[in-house]
């Protein structure tokens, strides 16, 4: 919890004034998540501090708040391309990259639980940067970094907007941005690295080296090309369901809902459509295998 508030406080995230009349404050919560490697290690305990955006007002604290990713057959895409080219496929992670976006709406939020300021307790905090939680968090993100890509010589893709392209002589530098984590191929080493020093630059980044796991994807590179593996989703998925299965009744329905497991991981659509003789899962199953993923 230290360590979240002195990052906030370094970025100079907000600054403690009287609340104006006819304005409100959103509270604000501790959200505390534990990060785990692709072996299902615990790597770390974090706590984010959270805005609870859920009282926010439209046209009042917030407006627009889309933010594009990058699709997951983009990234498939990516990976294909570099596999194809021969090019090894990096990842970097922006530290609490949401502090970073710059809000244009004005923001109160209340002080953090357990850190509210000795003598001060009837005052708020006017945010400058936004916090996770915010409606409007992950477009000013996007934005803050849209712009500082374009600003090192970037052109985002017309047709993905999470996808953008530097090319300098005869080399190309490919970058997919999912949120907060960035993955980087190209055809020079080089550019590679000075893409990776220019961020070091502008934000607090994590460089995770080669890519090994990405959105629940593991990856394997190796001379020989690209491997995608779903082994730890699959034993998520068996894991999470086992009771469920068990609890279906009939071996019939078992063998629907064991089926229909199968169709997710390998993304078939054929899951919609259920089927007597031996189709995907009954509809009543449906919606919680998907909230999964």
């Amino acid at each position: 919890m230290e360590e979240e508030l002195t990052s906030i406080r370094d970025n100079d995230t907000w600054e403690i004034t009287t609340l104006p009349n006819g304005q409100k404050s959103i509270g604000l919560k501790w959200v505390f998540k534990t990060k785990r490697d692709p072996e299902g290690n615990i790597v770390k305990h974090k706590a984010r501090l959270v805005a609870k955006g859920y009282v926010q007002r439209h046209r009042v604290d917030f407006n627009k708040v889309f933010a594009p990713v990058a699709r997951l057959e983009t990234v498939r895409l990516l990976i294909a391309l570099a596999a194809e080219e021969g090019w090894d496929i990096h990842h970097m992670d922006v530290k609490s990259a949401f502090l970073n976006g710059d809000l244009v709406e004005e923001v109160y939020v209340s002080q953090p639980p357990g850190f509210v300021i000795s003598g001060e307790e009837h005052k708020v905090l006017k945010l400058k940067k936004a916090l996770y939680g915010l409606r409007q968090a992950p477009r000013a993100w996007n934005f803050k970094l849209d712009q500082s890509l374009s600003s090192l010589g970037f052109e985002r893709s017309p047709t993905e907007h999470a996808v953008y392209k530097r090319v300098v002589g005869d080399s190309i530098l490919l970058v997919g941005v999912y949120v907060d984590d960035l993955l980087i191929t190209g055809s020079s080493g080089v550019e590679v690295n000075k893409f990776k020093a220019q961020m070091k630059e502008l934000f607090c980044m994590s460089d995770l080296g080669l890519l090994t796991y990405y959105l629940g994807i593991e990856v394997s590179q190796t001379p020989q090309g690209e491997c995608l593996s779903l082994s730890k989703q699959i034993d998520y998925l068996s894991t999470t369901y086992a009771t469920m299965v068990e609890k279906a009744g009939s071996e019939h329905v078992q063998a629907h809902l064991a089926k229909s497991i199968f169709l997710i991981v390998i993304g078939s659509n054929d899951i919609f459509s259920y089927k007597s003789d031996g189709g995907a899962a009954p509809q009543q199953f449906i919606p919680s295998l998907i909230s999964i993923l």
